[in-house]
């Protein structure tokens, strides 16, 4: 009984894991780009690496502030809907940024519109999508979703060397913002009905729909655990970011030409998809804040290797390819984890409010680590502080203990809709 509803969620729910890996691969497809062509922004207007990486610290803000009010929208609205609107307006706030520049308040103000769109087409849209058609495989299936940014690390920075020497770096922007509108948008559209799937799934089960479960936003807000995880993205996001975006420069700092460097960069990606699928495949089995754990050390091993990076194609490989694994594993954990320990009920709010942390410290981390390198030329004493703050990430997952076991019910009321076995408030 339990293989076939465990058969039962795929075959119906494989459409939204394709549809969700679309969308997470355009949440990130500009990140390699910035990558790519952060030094001939600088060549040709005389930008500094800091000021480059400030558009991502302008979307991360975007994401902080609008981020916890998109379960009412979502409410309102549904989550095909704002999906669907998102992509339209990130796309074409994306073509937009081709338009920028000399002057680096355009280039701001174009990052500014990119971020408003941003949070309606983000980790959470999807993995709430996701997250209400699957239960025994949840992990897997919000590791296969994530996978997603994986391709678009792939492929992005492919593009952006490509077509840079042929269109510039204006035209890699508007044929990224084309990919979303041409692509992803179509392929959304028909693919994505969360909704409609749990019905379906609900009626084979012969029943209605189940009451999503978890905590009140009151209780998520005053548990210890949620901000011991909210401490936890800001750290992985810091160390993510800042070695996601500055890798390449490090590689060419290190006498690598643009398509060499370019070329493990790209090794990011399928790394990338590799490091959610494990991670997804170990939370669905062991327990998973020791998993987390393992997972939030990795990107300390990265660390260590640029410390000592002589520009050889085995450290080079190593280095990509263990950051793509971190980078791939800590979304797909972070994500199952929000779910398992607060329940589904406020997913959209608690998990926006978690990203949107992460993204603050994915998009603040480029930015100190550019203006450390700005001032003494050399990325060493920003590496040995990511490798001290991942350490104290692992710490606070390790202190987390086991989740609570969330019980279905069929009143949907507030106060109804929140079962748990044992105590009834979030502890520590």
């Amino acid at each position: 009984m339990n293989e076939d509803r465990r058969s039962s969620e795929w075959a119906r729910g494989w459409p939204l894991v394709a549809a969700g890996a679309l969308g997470m691969g355009l949440t990130s497809i500009h990140a390699g780009a910035i990558s790519v062509l952060m030094q001939p922004l600088s060549a040709a207007f005389g930008w500094r690496r800091a000021e480059i990486s400030a558009s991502i610290l302008i979307v991360s803000l975007c994401v902080l502030t609008l981020g916890p009010f998109l379960g009412g929208v979502i409410d309102r609205f549904g989550v095909r809907r704002v999906a669907l609107t998102g992509i339209v307006g990130f796309s074409v706030a994306l073509c937009g940024v081709g338009l920028s520049g000399p002057g680096i308040a355009s280039w701001y103000l174009a990052w500014a519109l990119v971020g408003l769109t941003y949070p309606t087409m983000s980790t959470t849209i999807w993995t709430l999508g996701v997250g209400r058609c699957f239960d025994r495989h949840r992990g897997l299936a919000f590791a296969l979703t994530l996978s997603g940014v994986g391709v678009a690390s792939f492929v992005s920075p492919l593009i952006a060397v490509s077509l840079f020497p042929v269109f510039g770096w204006r035209g890699v922007f508007v044929a990224l913002g084309l990919v979303g509108l041409g692509i992803v948008w179509p392929m959304v559209w028909i693919l994505f009905h969360p909704d409609r799937i749990a019905r379906e799934r609900a009626q084979a089960a012969g029943g209605t729909p189940p009451v999503l479960t978890g905590y009140s936003l009151r209780q998520i807000l005053r548990s210890v655990r949620f901000w011991s995880l909210a401490v936890v993205m800001v750290l992985l996001a810091a160390a993510i970011g800042g070695l996601m975006i500055h890798l390449l420069p490090i590689m060419r700092d290190a006498g690598l030409s643009a398509v060499e460097a370019a070329g493990y960069v790209a090794l990011i990606g399928p790394a990338s998809i590799a490091g959610r699928v494990i991670a997804g495949f170990l939370l669905d089995r062991f327990i998973a804040h020791y998993v987390a754990a393992a997972l939030f050390a990795a990107p300390a091993i990265a660390c260590g290797i640029l410390l000592n990076y002589d520009a050889s194609p085995a450290l080079s490989a190593i280095a990509a390819i263990v950051l793509g694994l971190a980078a791939g594993a800590e979304g797909d954990a972070v994500a199952y984890l929000t779910a398992r320990y607060f329940g589904l009920k406020r997913y959209a709010t608690s998990f926006a409010i978690l990203i949107g942390l992460y993204s603050l410290g994915y998009g603040l981390s480029p930015v100190i680590v550019g203006a450390v390198f700005d001032a003494f030329g050399s990325y060493d004493s920003m590496l040995a502080l990511l490798i001290v703050g991942l350490g104290v990430s692992v710490v606070i997952a390790l202190l987390l203990g086991h989740p609570p076991q969330f019980e279905a019910v069929e009143s949907p009321s507030e106060g109804a809709a929140l079962r748990r076995t044992g105590d009834t408030a979030p502890s520590a």
